[in-house]
C-alpha cells in the first residue's frame, strides 16, 4: 500500500511547492515521486502544515545526555569545559545508559534520519545497534597524554576500532577535536586517518579560544594550568585560530567546522583557499552557543560568502533539547529575514551532503528512504510521519 500525502506546502529538500502537490512512499518507505493532485489517485491524506524529509543533525555529543540540567548557562566555555571533566565520573555506567538511550528516542521522535555523533567513549554503542536513526561517529583525538602523541592517538583508536567491530554499519572516523588540544605532532599521525573521508572540527567557539591561540594567555590557559592538561598548540603563535591550522584539513572530503562563533571573512577565505579540494561546511549549533556563552554565529556572514551551511544540537550538557526544529526556531528568531526554505535545506539535504549520506536521505529522490516529518504552518511542532 502507498502511501501518499498533500500539505499546505511540501519542501523536497531543495524548494518549496504549494498545495497542489502529492508525495507518494511505497510501502518500504522509500520515495517514489511528487505529483499533481489529479494524477496522485486516491487514499490522499490531506494535511495542514509543512512536509518535508527528515532531519539530518550534523553535530551531537550524545554520549554527554546525562548532563541534562547538570551545568547553568551562560558559564563560558572554558568553565563548561571544566564542569564536564569535574562532573563526569559521577556518572555510572547505568546513568549514562538509560540517558543515551533517552536522548537517542528524543532525536527519532523529533524527525531526525541521521546524525554526525561525536563518539570518545564506548557508551553509545548498545543504543546505536538497535537504532532506527543512521550514525555517523567522530572519534576525537586529543593531546591526552603529555609529550606522547603515539599514546593519544592509540587511546582514541582503540575506541574507534570498538565501533568498527560492533557498529561496521555505520561510518567512524578519527578526527581532531580542536586546534588547541591536537599538537601538530600528534595531528601529523591522524591525518592518514581521515583524508578523504568527512571530518569534524570544534571551530572558533567563543574569544577565549582565538585569545589562547594567539597569545597563551586567558580564562583558557587557566583552565589547562589547573587541569595540568598539555595544551595541543605551542602559545603564543601570533596566530588566530584558523590561519594557525587551516592546512591540516586540506585532505579531507568533507570538513564539518562547528560553533564557527568567531569566524570572520578572512577564514572563511582562508579555509575555501586552503582546502580547496574538500567541501567545507559550517555547522550551526545557536542554542548551544546562547547556553554556553550567551552569543550566536554569524550567519549572514555565511550566506554572504555562499558558504555551506548545515544544522547540530551539540548536547544536553548545552542545551535545552536535542530537535532540530528547536535550532530552526532560534534561528528564525534572531534572522527572521532568512527564508524558511534556505533553513530547512541546511537541515536536510545539505545536512546529508555533509554526512555523505546523499543518496540516501536528505531529499524527496526516487529511490531515496529520507523520512517525511510535519511541521505546523508556524514552525513550532514537528510530527514524523514516515
Amino acid at each position: 500500500m502507498k502511501h501518499k500525502f498533500k500539505a499546505t506546502q511540501i519542501f523536497d529538500g531543495h524548494q518549496m511547492h504549494e498545495s497542489d502537490m502529492v508525495c507518494i512512499f511505497n510501502e518500504q518507505g522509500q520515495f517514489e515521486s511528487l505529483v499533481p493532485l489529479a494524477m496522485a489517485g486516491d487514499d490522499v491524506k490531506t494535511l495542514s502544515g509543512i512536509l518535508s524529509p527528515g532531519f539530518v543533525n550534523c553535530h551531537c555529543h550524545l554520549e554527554l545526555s546525562c548532563f541534562k540540567d547538570k551545568i547553568p548557562q551562560h558559564t563560558g566555555l572554558p568553565e563548561f569545559v571544566r564542569q564536564i571533566v569535574s562532573i563526569r565520573p559521577t556518572f555510572s555506567d547505568q546513568d549514562k545508559a538509560v540517558a543515551i538511550e533517552k536522548g537517542y528516542h528524543e532525536m527519532f521522535e523529533n524527525g531526525i534520519m541521521a546524525v554526525g555523533d561525536i563518539s570518545n567513549d564506548t557508551t553509545s554503542i548498545v543504543a546505536k545497534r538497535k537504532a532506527k536513526i543512521q550514525f555517523v561517529n567522530f572519534i576525537e583525538v586529543f593531546n591526552f597524554v603529555k609529550n606522547d602523541p603515539q599514546a593519544c592517538l592509540k587511546i582514541s583508536s582503540s575506541v574507534y576500532e570498538q565501533f568498527q567491530k560492533e557498529l561496521p554499519f555505520f561510518q567512524s572516523t578519527l578526527v581532531p577535536h580542536a586546534c588547541y588540544t591536537v599538537s601538530f605532532e600528534l595531528w601529523d599521525l591522524l591525518i592518514p586517518h581521515y583524508e578523504s573521508r568527512t571530518v569534524s572540527i570544534h571551530n572558533q567557539e567563543c574569544p577565549e579560544e582565538e585569545e589562547f591561540c594567539f597569545s597563551g594567555t586567558g580564562a583558557m590557559k587557566i583552565f589547562f594550568d589547573d587541569q595540568n592538561i598539555q595544551p595541543g598548540i605551542p602559545n603564543p603563535t601570533k596566530m588566530r585560530t584558523v590561519p594557525y591550522y587551516a592546512h591540516k584539513m586540506k585532505g579531507a572530503k568533507n570538513n564539518i567546522f562547528v560553533h564557527n562563533v568567531q569566524t570572520k571573512e578572512s577564514d572563511i577565505a582562508l579555509i575555501n583557499q586552503t582546502c580547496k579540494q574538500s567541501n567545507n561546511y559550517f555547522c550551526l549549533c545557536i542554542n548551544a552557543n546562547r547556553y554556553i556563552q550567551n552569543s550566536i554565529p554569524p550567519i549572514d556572514l555565511f550566506r554572504k560568502t555562499q558558504s555551506k551551511i548545515v544544522l547540530g544540537t551539540d548536547s544536553l550538557a548545552s542545551n535545552f533539547s536535542l530537535s532540530i526544529l528547536d535550532e530552526i526556531k532560534t534561528i528564525r528568531q534572531h534572522f527572521p529575514h532568512i527564508p524558511v526554505s534556505e533553513i530547512l535545506s541546511w537541515a536536510t539535504a545539505e545536512g546529508a551532503a555533509a554526512l555523505e549520506l546523499s543518496d540516501t536521505l536528505g531529499s524527496f529522490k526516487q529511490g531515496k528512504k529520507p523520512g517525511l516529518v510535519l511541521l505546523d504552518n508556524e514552525m513550532t511542532t514537528v510530527k514524523r510521519l514516515l
